[in-house]
């Protein structure tokens, strides 16, 4: 494949006489890395886990690491990886890099810096991949990207994540905001409400569900049965499942398998839900993400029905599930009580304008994508 570019106005990023750009060797770079991100990226107290199991032990090709070094002292002050991702896109397999752990320490993050840090990735990714896609998780790194975007000559395309929460206990999420007596009255009241409103709107269809602790090959087959199509869409086969959301750090993750009523044992899997406790507040499910019989369109509202029905007797007060998807991907979720609460750009930088079926289509895009 042919790369048309150049995709960024090199006119406009010059190299910067007290930085350089240069490559991480990942077996002796955890320590600046980790300098860097002090409390920024990676969980406390795990953020070395979080290196190992990320760079040192990807299922596929290795990981590269990029350091923003200021010269006058030779310290790392920036760092941005790029992490080789298998994505169907238009019924065939593209070669995606996935644009993870970019930071810049406060003091070097004018805007010059991180984009001259960002634009050097990049550049140095022509050749080996098709497209690179980042979801910025810290408040510095998303206007970063996003300025990139709005400078490109072209080949850049943005989706929006969007986090969806469903209420399942009023009266402990409306305490946030209430006094408690008066958070605890309505929200009994609504609940009542809500309860009745899922009755009356069951289908009929009855289905069991299962927690279990790890990904299972049965999930991965789940996604395996399912022909790729025109979506974007990341392999969820059990190497990746397992990486992504066993090996790197969380708050209690694991699986909500949903099952037909009555289906033997290992047969009748209808969807699975990966999910984690929110690292900020331990009362609500996050659903990292999912997969159903016949992909994400195929969700069918039972499932998730069941999915809250897990939560709230887990006792969590919310769920939330966050994607960039279709909105016939969303319909089943909203239908369900999911309600917007906000969203994050997704940007895709195109490197090779010659990929099959072009640069538009519609995208599936979960935390399984993102850093971890």
């Amino acid at each position: 494949m042919a790369n048309v570019g150049p995709v960024f106005p090199w006119d406009r990023l010059k190299p910067l006489a007290d930085y350089e750009v240069v490559d991480a060797d990942l077996g002796r770079a955890c320590a600046d890395a980790l300098g860097v991100w002090r409390t920024t990226i990676g969980w406390p107290g795990r953020q070395e886990d979080v290196f190992r199991h990320f760079y040192l032990g990807h299922p596929g090709a290795q990981p590269a690491l990029k350091f923003l070094r200021y010269l006058p002292t030779g310290q790392v002050v920036g760092t941005l990886g790029v992490s080789p991702r298998r994505v169907s896109w238009h019924g065939r397999e593209i070669r995606a890099g996935m644009l993870s752990h970019f930071c810049v320490l406060p003091e070097h993050r004018k805007m010059r810096p991180p984009m001259f840090l960002f634009k050097s990735t990049i550049d140095a990714c022509r050749g080996r991949y098709d497209a690179l896609y980042a979801i910025p998780g810290t408040q510095e790194s998303a206007p970063h990207a996003m300025a990139l975007g709005r400078i490109a000559a072209a080949g850049v395309t943005t989706t929006f994540k969007i986090r969806r929460v469903k209420v399942l206990r009023s009266a402990r999420y409306a305490a946030r905001f209430l006094p408690r007596p008066l958070a605890h009255a309505t929200g009994a009241v609504i609940d009542v409400g809500l309860r009745v409103r899922n009755g009356l709107r069951a289908d009929g269809r009855r289905v069991e569900t299962h927690w279990v602790d790890s990904a299972t090959a049965e999930m991965a087959a789940l996604w395996q049965a399912t022909p790729w199509d025109e979506r974007w869409c990341a392999t969820r086969d059990f190497e990746t499942l397992r990486w992504r959301f066993d090996l790197l750090p969380s708050f209690r993750r694991r699986y909500l398998l949903v099952r037909e009523a009555g289906a033997p044992e290992r047969e009748g899997l209808l969807a699975w839900f990966a999910c984690a406790d929110n690292y900020h507040d331990r009362d609500s499910l996050v659903v990292q993400d999912f997969w159903s019989k016949g992909g994400p369109e195929g969700i069918a509202r039972a499932a998730i029905r069941a999915l809250c029905r897990a939560a709230r007797q887990a006792g969590y007060a919310a769920v939330e599930m966050r994607m960039a998807a279709p909105p016939g991907v969303a319909t089943a979720w909203v239908r369900e009580g999911f309600a917007e609460r906000n969203r994050s750009p997704v940007p895709i930088f195109w490197l090779d304008f010659d990929v099959a079926g072009g640069t538009e289509g519609p995208l599936h895009i979960t935390e399984l994508d993102n850093d971890g």
